[in-house]
Parts: structure tokens; C-alpha cells; sequence
């Protein structure tokens, strides 16, 4: 290994001219097999087993480029994470992510800038409102 890191440059320009060197019908022949086999390689791609364990492969490939030697923990977080999302409600989770009552929490933001204090607002006119509580019957 140390020989390869020392002379890198050299290696690599070695692999390039031999590359280069090689003939037209060996660069075709290379060609026609990837070719010949690509719809083998991708019915292998898209079988059951495989993607279960690309995405194994895959996640542990990114835990471990994020995390370094926690990835094991960190994997573990991520599924908890999934399983604690999972059993939550649609409406926990969106006061999780502060979707929940969007209009309300404007309007008070906005009232706590200019400095009015919260009161309860009527839909449409608020003497018709008032009038209407104030009808017989109205506190059934």
C-alpha cells in the first residue's frame, strides 16, 4: 500500500497509457459484453433480495461517512426516530413540524409585533354577532 500512495502519479499514468494502448476490436469487444450483459445486471438490480440489502448496504454506507465509528447508535436513533413517527397522529405530527393552526399562530405573531392584545374575533360583522346573542332563545 505504501508503494501505491508514493507513486501515485506514476501508476496512474501507467493504467492511462495501457488503457490507450489497447486495440479497436478489444474496446469493442469490452463494449458489446457490457452491453450484452446490462438486462441481466438489471433484472439482478430490481430483485426483492437485493434492494433489501442495498438498503441496508446503503444506509450503513452513510451512517458511517456522517458519524465515523457511532453509525451503529446513530442507525438506531434513525429507526427510533421512524417508529416513534410512525405511531404518531396526524394531528401530533403536524404540531411537531408547527403546521398546526398556521392562521392563529400568524394572526397572534402579528397582534404581539404592534402590541394588541388577543381577543376573541367574530366571523363577518360582530354587531350581528352581538345581536344575535342577544336574541331570544339564543342560549339554548
Amino acid at each position: 500500500m505504501e508503494y501505491r500512495k508514493k507513486n501515485r502519479a506514476a501508476l496512474k499514468a501507467k493504467k492511462a497509457a495501457a488503457f490507450q494502448s489497447r486495440s479497436k476490436e478489444r474496446r469493442d469487444h469490452e463494449k458489446w459484453y457490457r452491453k450484452k450483459n446490462m438486462q441481466r445486471h438489471v433484472k439482478y438490480c430490481q430483485q426483492p433480495e437485493y434492494k433489501k440489502w442495498k438498503q441496508k448496504y446503503d444506509e450503513q454506507y452513510r451512517a458511517k461517512e456522517e458519524v465515523g465509528e457511532f453509525w451503529e447508535a446513530y442507525i438506531l436513533a434513525i429507526h427510533i426516530d421512524k417508529e416513534v413517527k410512525s405511531r404518531m397522529g396526524k394531528a401530533d405530527l403536524a404540531v411537531s413540524k408547527g403546521y398546526y393552526n398556521k392562521s392563529q399562530q400568524r394572526r397572534r405573531a402579528y397582534e404581539k409585533l404592534i402590541g394588541i392584545k388577543s381577543q376573541k374575533y367574530f366571523v363577518g360583522n360582530p354587531q350581528r354577532n352581538q345581536n344575535r346573542q342577544d336574541a331570544p332563545g339564543a342560549g339554548r
